[in-house]
C-alpha cells in the first residue's frame, strides 16, 4: 500500500510540475502579447459602467470617484449605480455625486425579479438600462486604476468579447489576522494566474466580477443571466463559462495601470460567508476544470496521507510541491506587484491545501441544492 501511494504521488508531482511549466510558458506569451498589442485606431468607444450597490455608503464615494475620473473622455462613458434596496446614505452619495458628473445615473431597486438572486437582478437591470454596446462591471467597494476603461476600450477594438483583469486587495490595515490577511493575497494573486491560463487555453473558466467587461453581443448571445440566475454566485465566473463555451473572443488585461483594488472582508465571518458563496457554484463548472481541482485534490490528499503513513518521503513530496507553487507565483510576480518571500508562498500554500478541503466539505450541501441565506454583501 505505502509503495503504491509512494508511486502515485510521484506521478502526481510530476505531472503537477510539467503542467506548471506549461502554465508559466503560456502566461509569459500573454505578458508579451499584452505588451505589443496594436490597437486598431484612436476612436474612443462608447462604454458602460456598471456598478451594482447594497448598502455601501462606507465605499461608494470613493469608487465612483476612482471611475468617473478615469483617463477617458467623460463623453464617451457613463456609470450606471443600481442601488439594490439599500437603506443607508447611497442616494445622498449619488445625488450629490451626480451635480459634479453628468455621466452619473441612478438606479433604485425595490423588488428583485421573480427567479433572480439579488446581484444578479441588479446587474440585469444595469444591462438594460445601458445606452452603449460594452459593458464594465465592477463592485461598489472597489478603487479602479486611473487607466482601467482605456485598457477594457483598447481590447474591444481588438474584436475582444469579454476581458477579464486583476483585482488585489488594498494594502490597507483591516480587522484580520496577519496570517489570514497574507493568505488572501496569495489566494487571490495564484487564482487570477490561474484564471489567465484558462484564458490562453481557450477554456476561460474564472474571473472576479470586480473586474469584467463583456459586449452586449455575446451577452445577449448566451441569454443573458437566464441560465444562472438563480444561483447564489457566479454573475462572473459561470457566465465566462458560458461565454467561453460559445467561442467567445476572450482576453486578458494585465497593465498596473487596469487593476481594480477591493478591500479585505472586516471579519473572519464575513470572509467564510463570502467563501461558501463562491464555492457554492464550483459544481457547476465544465467537467475539464473539475478534472483539474480534481487532480489538485488527489494530489493533496496523498501527500497528507503520506505524512501520515510514510513521514520522510511524505515531507519530501510537499517541499517539491511547495517549490513548484513558489516558482509559478514567483517567476510571474514582478507582472503584478505581488511580493511574498519563499518562506510566506510556502506556509499560504500549506493554509491553501487546508482550506480547499474545509471550504470543499462545508459547501457540500450548497453545491447539491444551491441555497443559503442570501447576502451579497
Amino acid at each position: 500500500m505505502t509503495f503504491f501511494l509512494n508511486y502515485f504521488s510521484f506521478v502526481l508531482i510530476f505531472g503537477y510540475a510539467f503542467f506548471h511549466l506549461i502554465l508559466i510558458l503560456k502566461l509569459k506569451r500573454m505578458i508579451k502579447k499584452n505588451k505589443t498589442q496594436i490597437f486598431v485606431n484612436s476612436d474612443f468607444l462608447p462604454l458602460s459602467v456598471i456598478v451594482a450597490s447594497h448598502n455601501e455608503e462606507e465605499y461608494l464615494e470613493n469608487c465612483l470617484r476612482s471611475i468617473l475620473n478615469n483617463n477617458y473622455p467623460k463623453e464617451y462613458f457613463e456609470v450606471i449605480l443600481v442601488d439594490d434596496r439599500s437603506n443607508d446614505k447611497t442616494f445622498e452619495i449619488v445625488n450629490k455625486l451626480q451635480s459634479e458628473f453628468l455621466n452619473l445615473k441612478y438606479i433604485k431597486i425595490e423588488n428583485v425579479e421573480s427567479g433572480f438572486t439579488p446581484k444578479k437582478n441588479a446587474l440585469n437591470v444595469g444591462i438594460n438600462n445601458a445606452n452603449y454596446n460594452y459593458f464594465c462591471l465592477t463592485d461598489a467597494d472597489c478603487i479602479v486604476e486611473n487607466n482601467w476603461l482605456q485598457n477594457i476600450a483598447n481590447a474591444f477594438k481588438n474584436n475582444y468579447d469579454a476581458v477579464i483583469g486583476y483585482s488585489p486587495y488594498l494594502n490597507e490595515k483591516n480587522n484580520l489576522p496577519k496570517l489570514l490577511s497574507n493568505f488572501l493575497d496569495y489566494e487571490e494573486y495564484k487564482n487570477s494566474l490561474y484564471a489567465f491560463s484558462g484564458v490562453e487555453f481557450k477554456n476561460a473558466f474564472l474571473c472576479n466580477g470586480r473586474n469584467f467587461a463583456y459586449s452586449k453581443n455575446i451577452f445577449n448571445k448566451v441569454g443573458g443571466f437566464d441560465k444562472i440566475k438563480n444561483y447564489l454566485s457566479g454573475d462572473d465566473d459561470l457566465l465566462l463559462q458560458l461565454f467561453s463555451n460559445q467561442k467567445a473572443k476572450i482576453c486578458s488585461i494585465t497593465d498596473t495601470s487596469s487593476f481594480v483594488y477591493t478591500y479585505k472582508p472586516k471579519s473572519i465571518k464575513q470572509f467564510i460567508n463570502q467563501r461558501k458563496r463562491h464555492f457554492s457554484v464550483s459544481g457547476l463548472y465544465n467537467l475539464s476544470i473539475k478534472l483539474f481541482y480534481l487532480g489538485a485534490h488527489i494530489l493533496n490528499l496523498s501527500i497528507i496521507f503520506l505524512l501520515i503513513i510514510n513521514l520522510n518521503f511524505g515531507i519530501g513530496m510537499l517541499i517539491v510541491k511547495l517549490l513548484i507553487d513558489f516558482i509559478f507565483c514567483k517567476i510571474n510576480s514582478d507582472n503584478y506587484n505581488f511580493k511574498q518571500n519563499v518562506l510566506l508562498c510556502s506556509l499560504n500554500e500549506i493554509l491553501l491545501i487546508l482550506y480547499y478541503f474545509v471550504f470543499g466539505m462545508i459547501t457540500i450541501p450548497l453545491i447539491i441544492k444551491n441555497k443559503s441565506p442570501i447576502n451579497w454583501n
